[in-house]
């Protein structure tokens, strides 16, 4: 995967287009994936997608093939900065953001704080408020008890998934959050679990899809209520039999609502 550098780090991105050269160009899809994982998160819907239009697959700052400085911040504003910039760089704007989580977060800064930039949002298993029973000093507490990362995303990625998940998925997912720096993980960690911002998703102005799997634990549906009264417009979706990662759990019916949403767009 190229490397460029944004903001004095080095971001890792894939760019695909599988479409006809004699087909007009459609938007591009920009998709930013969750804390402690990575661009591969997304192998289900690459082929689908790309197939149609120009695909970006990133991994953020800390994360996958990118630069993971020690010294470097790690915040939303500043992930959204990054993602900006290589936008810009690879000449793609404007954009449809596809974000899950914490990728849903940068989502909504980028939309908020550069709306020339964005076409349309999907936001996947995300919030905009703070979860007021949300206590960050325990997680960070557990974090820090934790003797490896292991440790301490295994219960966290067995309690935010069906019983019904392919034990392979889970497995993938345990690998990819395990083998980040602790200390970046900890930094991206508390970045996501303080985001509070609703006043940006209330500056949103493009056509939003909210999507939610049936079983979710992390983004509780209504916290997604809570986005589709703030976000003017905006569409649910909600992906049966799946948790905090319906576009692995629930591929095929992640694809097809997206897909509808951006035809319904016309995108």
């Amino acid at each position: 995967m190229p490397i460029v550098q944004v903001n004095g780090v080095g971001i890792s991105y894939e760019l695909n287009d599988f479409t006809p050269f004699w087909e007009p160009r459609r938007t591009p899809m920009l998709f930013v994936h969750g804390l402690g994982v990575d661009h591969t998160v997304w192998i289900e819907q690459l082929p689908w997608f790309a197939r149609q239009r120009p695909v970006l697959l990133v991994d953020t700052r800390g994360h996958g093939r990118s630069d993971k400085r020690l010294d470097a911040e790690y915040g939303i504003d500043v992930h959204a900065a990054d993602l900006t910039a290589l936008v810009r760089h690879l000449g793609l704007e404007p954009v449809i953001i596809v974000g899950t989580s914490m990728g849903g977060l940068i989502a909504q800064q980028i939309a908020a704080s550069r709306p020339e930039m964005v076409r349309a949002l999907v936001l996947v298993s995300t919030w905009a408020e703070r979860p007021s029973d949300l206590d960050l000093a325990e997680i960070l507490a557990r974090f820090d008890a934790a003797p490896d990362l292991e440790t301490y995303y295994r219960p966290v990625i067995e309690r935010t998934h069906p019983l019904t998940t392919d034990p392979a998925i889970l497995r993938r997912i345990l690998d990819l959050t395990s083998h980040h720096p602790r200390e970046t993980a900890r930094a991206g960690t508390i970045a996501t679990f303080s985001y509070h911002d609703p006043d940006a998703a209330a500056a949103i102005r493009v056509p939003t899809l909210v999507v939610v799997g049936e079983e979710e634990q992390v983004a509780a549906p209504e916290r997604s209520a809570r986005l589709l009264e703030l976000i003017r417009g905006s569409r649910l979706s909600v992906i049966h039999g799946a948790g905090h990662a319906p576009y692995l759990e629930a591929p095929q019916a992640f694809n097809q609502a997206v897909t509808e949403f951006l035809e319904r767009e016309e995108l």
